[in-house]
């Protein structure tokens, strides 16, 4: 072997050893969307989801990684990060309610029917679980998964 072929090595392990991550993630999102659409339920999409994660922080953890590499760390000031967060899903909030009056008023599309949710209707406990649930999965899973995880690992491979 020489010397090119030695120094190349550890870079074509690391490249495989990506490219089988960013497959395994794939095979379990995709298998908890198939699982959750057969059986009705957001939570068997939810322990995918969670199990993605697990095995991304087990992949961190033997490469002696951490979190921050996509981006997870303490704020500066954490006062200022949940004021900010707060102020902002506040417009958005408002700002959707608004945008659905407007397009509600002028008939452009009828009220989405909302049945499916009747169950946390005056359950204030089940409701914030649920907005819990489906913050925790579809914002920070999706985020660290997808921005954090995947992104990194292709340019990785790619360069």
């Amino acid at each position: 072997m020489n010397a090119q072929t030695e120094s190349s090595l550890p870079e074509v392990n690391l490249r495989v050893q990506n490219i089988l991550e960013i497959a395994v993630v794939i095979v379990l999102l995709a298998m908890g969307t198939v699982l959750a659409l057969m059986t009705q339920s957001q939570i068997v999409g939810a322990l995918f989801l969670a199990a993605t994660i697990g095995f991304i922080g087990l992949m961190l953890r033997r490469r002696q990684g951490s979190w921050a590499e996509f981006g997870l760390k303490a704020p500066e000031s954490w006062l200022k990060t949940i004021g900010w967060a707060l102020l902002v899903a506040a417009g958005f909030a408002v700002g959707v309610v608004l945008v659905m009056l407007l397009i509600f008023s002028v008939g452009a599309v009828s009220p989405p029917d909302l049945s499916r949710f009747a169950e946390l209707q005056g359950n204030l406990p089940m409701l914030l679980l649920f907005v819990a649930t489906i913050w925790v999965t579809a914002a920070l899973f999706e985020e660290l998964i997808f921005r954090g995880f995947l992104m990194n690992r292709l340019a990785e491979i790619f360069g």
